[in-house]
């Protein structure tokens, strides 16, 4: 019997976001959504900025972010590119 944890959701471009199995992940290309997304507020609460910082980010297009009415939300996985395309080498 599968619970919730077996099912993720799937956002694919140019496509509605789907309820998916595991099974079928692998198969469907696209950003999984693992983990909830993150608010602006906790983002700067992991990166010890502010969140108007991190609106500007948002607003300069160098920080990936989904917009749900006025708020906007982060996936980890955009914010790990982000903070990956930052880094000092």
């Amino acid at each position: 019997m599968r619970g919730a944890a077996d099912t993720v959701i799937v956002v694919s471009q140019g496509g509605p976001a789907a309820s998916v199995g595991r099974s079928q992940v692998s198969r469907n290309p696209g950003v999984m959504l693992r983990q909830p997304l993150l608010t602006v507020r906790e983002v700067a609460d992991l990166l010890k900025v502010r969140e108007a910082t991190v609106r500007q980010w948002i607003r300069d297009k160098h920080l990936r972010a989904v917009k749900f009415g006025r708020e906007w939300r982060v996936a980890h996985v955009d914010l790990e590119a982000f903070v990956n395309q930052n880094a000092n080498r």
